[in-house]
Parts: C-alpha cells; sequence; structure tokens
C-alpha cells in the first residue's frame, strides 16, 4: 500500500456508493486505482 492507498476497511464503505465499473465505453475499469491516484496528488 502506497502513500494515500485507501485500507480495505475504508475501500468497503465507499465502493458500494460508485458505479459499475467496465462498462461499454467506460473510461476506468479500476475505480480503487483512480481513487488513490486521486489521493496521492
Amino acid at each position: 500500500m502506497g502513500r494515500g492507498d485507501l485500507t480495505n476497511a475504508e475501500w468497503d464503505r465507499l465502493e458500494s456508493l460508485l458505479p459499475p465499473g467496465g462498462a461499454r465505453g467506460g473510461r476506468w475499469s479500476d475505480h480503487r486505482r483512480v481513487i488513490n491516484g486521486v489521493l496521492y496528488r
């Protein structure tokens, strides 16, 4: 886990609030990676 990464407990709480990933035309297939990148910046 790097600097700013979500813990598994934090991710479990947040995951249900996000739209499903990997849909046709979707830009992000892995929400956790995107969110960790935003937190890092």
